[in-house]
């Protein structure tokens, strides 16, 4: 085995140690999930051997030369040799995750801290194994939906690990994706052996966790863990059970005023159930009478696509006209029912704030082969797997970290979902393998386009560990104050007032805020300050000094009456600086009383408590305070690897992907969907942003599950 000792990779580690550390023990709930996990993925496991000895001996036979061949049939026969082995150190390294997480507690309890940074180069070998595992993670994430969120506030119950970062949470997928990887890390075995093992791990359990997680929340569940668990406030928003084709129409055919009698009827005359409906061409296609009409209109959007609208008003009112001209051949009511469904469908994905109108134009030109696919499959409505609905579904997902830029021409995703649309509108008649093949080719353009980000964000991640371990030993406020103060010619008093008092809030500002406008302006206050007492100021710089003066007192009175300091050691410096102004002004203007009338017309503003002159020395005011509304542990909460809204200082929203949390929640690094970092917030000016409202989640469920919910919503209420 390897030792997986990397030589480019200097570990820095510090920590306290006690004589003897008390034995971690697993609660018996947590084993008993534990031992259910492994058990099924030992059975998964078994497949995988199976398959991988099929797959590499295929492998073998195509290589391109002798010794590529040798090595996949090495790798074949080591395998057969290393299946206990791997089962065996898979199950440990499982169990051992788990000892660690517990570990953590009591070292937590016991006041030990142990913090490794890593600095250097990871090698390309921890590089390709990191993405592979994060790429499956995710997808196994979000497939899993409710049931990993249940899972995981469930376990937090029974382990009693509180806060962990996506890579550490046990029993994740990250953990079982690092357990695999470690149990094959042999050193005879390349990478590509190895990748190529982890893609069936991937194929064979990764693909099996939504299903392992959800009987693990009903083993949970019986035994009395969170019987009542709500995660409404864990996702963008709460999902209904699966929706059932009858439901929808006995919905659609209620909006009509039809009785349940005559929804029973038309649905079974007509074949409105998903599984009594065979594909085109089989017997029993009601709607084949509407194809041809289908197949001109879908043609003339080919036709016409460069001049389809990009405003979302205009581009609703060309989708509508879409829809009244398939209307005007429909015959049946249920076929009219379907094209109206499929029509509301849309008009969600058009009124979506998460998508762009670039995207939202791409998305309706998909609706007249939609409508096709409705009519050809009514399972399209009630199976959230079937491929029509996938391929949208992970279409508009992509599209919700994409943001247009200056090179929009250039842009990849942009273009390989003009190719997926385009291809769709001029060659889909009847035949749905084309859904397949087109879902096969954009997932592994996703894979590619991915796996870039994540080694771009992986060294991010590094780079901004190390920068945040270096910043946390550096006392930023004393750096600054010492670089102006070394050079400044101020009285002695104003130097002791900023090197001691205006110390105290520039780091406050500094450890809340981090680099943000809070840190600058305080900052400012000094930098204006000392510039004010220098001679000759209100010679060559009149009008400046009196603007500026009155707002760098303003900020610096406020600044030191938020230090809870004696109010009358505040006056006597304030008069202090006043008179220095005074003496400036008299010094260079004396013939000009009106200056000096002008500068104590300026100091009795500055002693009305009430007046506030716009300044921009200090923050705006902050009308919630976020820890009497637990923004704070909201902000805590947020997941990584979910994407954001956060609100710029220009006004306009920027959408970013949460990458890392780094000590113990402290500081939020968001990047864009290339990996570039974008945003840097504390928690506190992170939760601030929450609680005034310029910091919201992007809503990414799949689209079309949210849209049938609010369909289903609309109809509902009409009904009533």
């Amino acid at each position: 085995m390897s030792s997986n000792v990397d030589t480019n990779i200097v570990m820095l580690k510090t920590a306290h140690k006690l004589d003897k550390i008390p034995e971690a023990r697993i609660t018996p709930a947590a084993k008993l999930i534990q031992d259910y996990l492994l058990e099924q993925m030992q059975l998964c496991l078994k497949d995988l051997f199976e398959n991988a000895d099929d797959l590499l001996f295929e492998i073998a036979e195509k290589a391109g030369s002798g010794s590529e061949q040798a090595r996949y049939f090495d790798a074949m026969r080591g395998l057969r040799v290393r299946r206990k082995i791997i089962d065996a150190q898979f199950t440990s390294k499982v169990r051992e995750q788990v000892s660690d997480c517990l570990d953590k507690v009591l070292n937590d309890a016991a006041g030990l801290k142990e913090r490794t940074v890593e600095l250097g180069i990871v090698d390309n070998d921890q590089m390709e194994r990191a993405v592979a595992i994060e790429s499956m993670a995710a997808k196994a994430i979000d497939a899993s939906g409710d049931a990993w969120l249940s899972f995981r506030e469930r376990l937090n119950q029974v382990l009693p690990v509180k806060s962990y970062s996506k890579s550490e949470c046990p029993l994740s997928p990250y953990q079982f994706g690092d357990s695999f990887f470690s149990a094959i890390d042999f050193d005879d075995w390349d990478m590509k052996v190895k990748l190529i093992l982890f893609k069936l791990y991937d194929h064979h359990i990764g693909k099996q966790l939504p299903e392992m997680y959800f009987e693990a929340n009903e083993k949970l569940r019986d035994q009395g863990i969170l019987p009542d668990l709500d995660i409404s406030h864990l996702r963008s928003r709460a999902r209904r059970p699966a929706i059932n084709a009858n439901y929808l129409q006995n919905l659609m055919a209620a909006s009509r005023g039809e009785d349940s009698a005559d929804m029973e009827h038309s649905g079974q005359q007509n074949g409105w159930q998903s599984n009594s409906m065979p594909v085109a061409g089989g017997a029993g296609f009601q709607a084949g009478y509407l194809m041809p009409n289908l197949n001109q209109l879908q043609q003339n959007v080919v036709s016409a696509s460069s001049n389809i609208p990009v405003a979302t008003a205009e581009l609703k009112q060309w989708s509508q006209s879409i829809t009244q001209q398939v209307l005007e051949s429909a015959k049946s009511p249920i076929d009219s029912d379907i094209i109206n469904l499929v029509a509301m469908l849309f008009e969600f994905i058009l009124e979506e704030r998460d998508l762009l109108p670039q995207m939202k134009q791409l998305m309706a030109r998909m609706q007249i082969p939609i409508i096709k696919v409705a009519l050809l499959e009514r399972s399209f409505f009630d199976d959230n797997q079937h491929v029509a609905r996938r391929l949208l579904n992970i279409m508009t997902r992509s599209a919700v970290g994409w943001q247009a830029d200056e090179r929009i021409d250039e842009d990849p995703m942009l273009a390989y979902m003009e190719d997926i649309v385009t291809r769709l509108t001029k060659e889909f008649d009847d035949d749905l393998r084309i859904f397949h093949e087109e879902l096969q080719k954009f997932e592994n353009f996703l894979d590619e386009y991915q796996h870039k980000r994540v080694i771009f964000e992986a060294r991010l991640t590094t780079a901004e560990e190390q920068r945040y371990e270096e910043e946390k030993q550096r006392d930023w406020a004393r750096e600054f104050l010492n670089e102006i103060l070394d050079v400044a010619v101020i009285p002695e008093a104003i130097q002791e007032l900023l090197s001691i008092h205006w110390y105290k809030v520039l780091h406050h500002t500094y450890t809340r805020h981090g680099e943000g406008d809070q840190w600058r302006n305080a900052k400012r206050v000094v930098t204006e300050l000392v510039w004010s007492l220098q001679p000759g100021v209100t010679t060559h710089s009149r009008e400046r000094f009196f603007a500026v003066t009155p707002k760098i007192l303003l900020a610096l009175r406020k600044g030191l009456t938020a230090l809870k300091l004696d109010s009358g050691d505040i006056s006597r410096w304030m008069s202090m600086i006043d008179d220095l102004h005074l003496q400036e002004i008299s010094k260079h203007e004396t013939p000009k009383p009106e200056a000096t009338k002008q500068f104590q017309k300026v100091q009795h503003e500055l002693k009305q408590v009430q007046i506030k002159p716009a300044s921009s020395f200090e923050p705006e005011p902050e009308p919630v305070v976020p820890e009497s509304v637990d923004f704070m542990a909201r902000a805590r909460s947020l997941q990584q690897g979910l994407w954001y809204e956060l609100l710029q200082m220009d006004g306009k929203w920027l959408r970013c992907h949460l990458l890392t949390v780094l000590g113990d929640g402290e500081r939020f690094i968001f990047t864009d969907r290339t990996g570039e970092k974008v945003a840097d917030r504390s928690l506190y000016g992170l939760a601030t942003a929450m609680a005034n409202g310029k910091f919201r989640q992007i809503d990414d469920q799949p689209i079309i599950d949210r849209a049938l919910d609010t369909v289903i919503d609309q109809l509902s209420s009409q009904v009533v």
